[in-house]
């Protein structure tokens, strides 16, 4: 009895959240450190940031 009614509750509750979906995302990000570094051979300073941003869906 007890498999019966939990099996009919797992029918019932599956077609409430069986929906479609679909988004859209952003994102953004940006890197700043606090440290560099210098080549002697080349004379040249590396300094380390970066900013991207990111832009992506979904569907299900």
């Amino acid at each position: 009895m007890k498999k019966s009614v939990l099996l009919s509750l797992a029918f019932i509750c599956g077609s409430a959240v069986a929906t479609p979906y679909m988004g859209l995302e952003y994102g953004a990000a940006s890197v700043k450190h606090d440290y560099q570094t210098h080549f002697l051979a080349d004379n040249k300073t590396v300094v380390a940031s970066d900013s991207s941003s990111v832009f992506g869906g979904f569907i299900g």
